[in-house]
């Protein structure tokens, strides 16, 4: 049976570029283990960083197909944190008018439905 300190074990052996491993540097997030399935979260800093980390994922991946006991792993890449894209400028002149037909009227009460008196 595989426990999650193995997978930890086997998770802290893979390395990132830029020094430190996974389990170190805190990445790894929603670990589950059920029935030799695997799951996890590998969680960037900002999504630039991401980018740079689907070799990381794929080995870590590996690493826990590797342990004896797994049937199938899972691992996610995400980012949290503002992406470092350029800021379009806003386009020159008036916003355009988002208004479909006419505007709405006023409700004066009640409305009576026709053919009914009571």
């Amino acid at each position: 049976m595989v426990d999650k300190a193995t997978i930890i074990q086997a998770l802290s052996g893979v390395t990132l570029p830029g020094g430190g491993d996974l389990i170190a540097r805190d990445m790894v997030r929603a670990l589950d283990v059920a029935d030799g399935r695997v799951r996890f979260v590998i969680e960037a800093a900002t999504p630039d960083e991401a980018r740079g980390l689907e070799g990381v994922r794929q080995a870590a991946e590996r690493a826990v197909a590797a342990i004896p006991g797994v049937v199938a792993v899972s691992a996610l890449l995400t980012a949290h944190g503002p992406s470092t894209k350029p800021v379009v400028a806003p386009a020159s002149g008036p916003p355009p008018s988002l208004t479909i037909g006419r505007h709405p009227t006023a409700n004066t009460g009640p409305q009576r439905i026709s053919g009914i008196d009571r």
